[in-house]
């Protein structure tokens, strides 16, 4: 049976194995803020606060800039009962994506019952942002505190919508289901996110589709929906499914990179160099500071046999994020290949100081060092 909408919980992965993977990345990954941010979505669906709070932070002690992460947080405090904090943390947040405030600040109003309030704040969207899935959704449910027969068509509007059309099923499962807090918050949908590429991962494409389908209605980003769609048939083996998909969500964004990243990949992957490389510098053009962006055009590069190029961008990859040890590496190579000794070496040691030793490795250092006389050196890393 149906919940009324305004008490409807968020939906929470339940699937054991994925929730297993999910633990497993958080134990290889402490240190990425979005890691640390998908944990403590996780710990709230579990109902650990604490766990939840601990996470959040951590993230933001990496990343204090994290909007998700920060207001996720603000999520959390309006849940422990601090309405005042709740909304003055929310205020603060800078760099969240439209219209995700607005949509925690309408749930807010549902929970306390304050639905005109609630449509207020729903007023200032654009045309496009009125028509998607997760306002119509939380529309709906202010709707129904206040004005039951507006709830319903809008509710229907939502059943209409073209992504979601395909599977009526779905709006039930969810109304009916046994999430978590009550409202359907953006910030969540990180976590299907997350769900939706580990079911692809395990193969099974149908479980993706459907975990990127609840993320898209917790937060309506299309080409995320698209790029999920993507992912689900790049593990089953259908490229051309995914090509498909990824030029989908490409068109369905002016500013998304990771569809073009996506298909820079996919050509990379078939040796399609030039095809690769137009993608990857639209995906820069989008990111210019995503450092896995800046590696893999190097990569490219270093295919296309354009090494000084290669080491520009990996260099570019590392002056973003200093820490990026395969980065590190790659740089080493490419300072190797292209006859700079000293530098080679150099940058050879400083991966084994990070711990990346190995016999190929210590090969190539114990040949700079030839190359720079030091052969006693040498023979060291022989």
């Amino acid at each position: 049976m149906n919940r009324p909408l305004n008490i409807t919980r968020v939906p929470v992965p339940r699937d054991e194995e994925v929730l297993s993977l999910l633990e497993q990345e958080w134990e290889a990954h402490p240190e990425w803020p979005d890691m640390q941010n998908r944990w403590g979505l996780l710990c709230l669906s579990r109902g650990d606060l604490h766990g939840a709070d601990a996470a959040f932070s951590a993230a933001l002690e990496r990343n204090p800039n994290y909007a998700w992460a920060r207001a996720n947080r603000a999520v959390l405090t309006w849940i422990r009962g601090n309405e005042d904090a709740a909304r003055a943390m929310l205020d603060e947040v800078e760099g969240l994506p439209e219209p995700a405030a607005s949509l925690i600040r309408g749930w807010w109003a549902v929970t306390t019952e304050r639905p005109r309030e609630g449509l207020a704040s729903l007023r200032g969207l654009s045309r496009a942002h009125q028509h998607r899935a997760d306002v119509l959704w939380l529309k709906s449910a202010l709707s129904e505190l206040d004005d039951p027969s507006s709830a319903n068509t809008l509710w229907q509007e939502l059943v209409d919508e073209p992504h979601l059309r395909d599977d009526p099923g779905l709006l039930a499962r969810i109304r009916a289901g046994d999430g978590v807090v009550s409202g359907m918050y953006p910030g969540f949908h990180l976590l299907w996110h997350s769900a939706s590429n580990l079911f692809a991962r395990l193969g099974r494409r149908e479980d993706a589709e459907d975990a990127a389908r609840i993320a898209y209605l917790l937060f309506s980003d299309r080409a995320d929906l698209l790029n999920r769609y993507g992912f689900a048939a790049e593990f089953v083996d259908d490229r051309d499914g995914a090509r498909r998909q990824y030029e989908a969500a490409l068109s369905a964004s002016d500013t998304d990179p990771v569809a073009a990243a996506s298909l820079a990949r996919l050509w990379s992957e078939m040796d399609e160099l030039e095809r690769a490389h137009h993608y990857l510098r639209l995906a820069l053009e989008r990111a210019p500071k995503y450092a896995d962006l800046l590696r893999l055009m190097g990569q490219v590069e270093s295919a296309r046999g354009h090494l000084a190029e290669a080491l520009s961008y990996t260099r570019r990859a590392l002056e973003v994020n200093p820490r990026y040890r395969t980065a590190r590496i790659e740089e080493a190579y490419l300072l190797f290949r292209l006859g700079i000794w000293s530098e080679a070496q150099a940058s050879f040691a400083r991966a084994e100081a990070d711990g990346f030793a190995s016999g190929d490795l210590l090969l190539h250092r114990g040949r700079c060092l030839e190359h720079l006389g030091r052969d006693e050196d040498a023979q060291a890393c022989y």
